[in-house]
Formats: C-alpha cells, structure tokens, sequence
C-alpha cells in the first residue's frame, strides 16, 4: 500500500501543466470582443445624442457672428461718414 501511494505522488510531480493553446484562451479573447462591442456601441450613441446641442451651438455662433459683423460694419459706416463730414467742413471752413 505505501507503494502505491508513492507511485500517485511521484506522478503528481512529475506531471507538467499542459501548454496554453488559442483553444485554451477562446473564452478570454470572446469576453475581450465583447467589451470592445459594447464600449464602440455607447461611444456612438453619445455622438448621435450630442448632435442636436451640438449643432445648436453652431447655429448659435454663426448668428453671433453675423450680427458682429453687422455691427462692425455699421461702426465703420458711421466712421466713414464723420470723415467725410469733418473732411467737408475743413473744406468749407478753409475757403
């Protein structure tokens, strides 16, 4: 008998654990596509989300800018027309 329980541990020890293969690692590499999936999935549905606000936004700086631009040249124009003003009465005032 206690041959016999020596021969089991010294098969015990003499096993080698088997080598790692792509078969052995098919559940990981599943559980990795699978996170990739869903983290590509929740990152589209942000952008299509945040297209209304997001567009919002453009619209809203694009008026902005239109109506500084309007402005600007409204100051210009008064400009303009005080030079041309000043200009004259200097004209006027020197004849």
């Amino acid at each position: 008998m206690d041959n016999i329980g020596e021969n089991r541990k010294q098969k015990l020890k003499s096993k080698k654990s088997p080598a790692l293969t792509l078969k052995n690692l098919t559940g990981a590499f599943v559980v990795l596509l699978l996170g990739f999936s869903l983290s590509l999935l929740a990152f589209l549905c942000e952008k299509i989300v945040s297209m209304p606000s997001r567009n919002r936004r453009r619209l809203e700086q694009a008026q902005r800018i239109s109506n500084n631009r309007q402005i600007l040249s409204k100051k210009i124009l008064e400009q303009a027309k005080m030079k041309e003003e000043t200009v004259s009465t200097l004209a006027t005032i020197n004849q």
